[in-house]
C-alpha cells in the first residue's frame, strides 16, 4: 500500500487534466479544482498506516 505521499507524486506523470471553465490543470495536487480530492485521498492511503483504523 502507498503513502498519501506518493499517491500524490503519482499524480505528477504528465497525464492531460483538463477542468471545464478553467483549462488544464497543470498540478493536480495543487489546482484549485482537484487540491480538496487530492487531499481527501491522501489521508485515505495514510489510514491504512494508522494501527487504530
Amino acid at each position: 500500500m502507498r503513502t498519501g505521499a506518493e499517491y500524490r507524486d503519482s499524480l505528477r506523470d504528465g497525464r492531460n487534466v483538463w477542468v471545464m471553465g478553467e483549462g488544464q490543470v497543470e498540478d493536480i495536487p495543487t489546482h484549485p479544482a482537484t487540491s480538496a480530492m487530492v487531499g481527501e485521498y491522501m489521508k485515505w492511503y495514510d489510514r491504512h498506516f494508522d494501527p487504530d483504523w
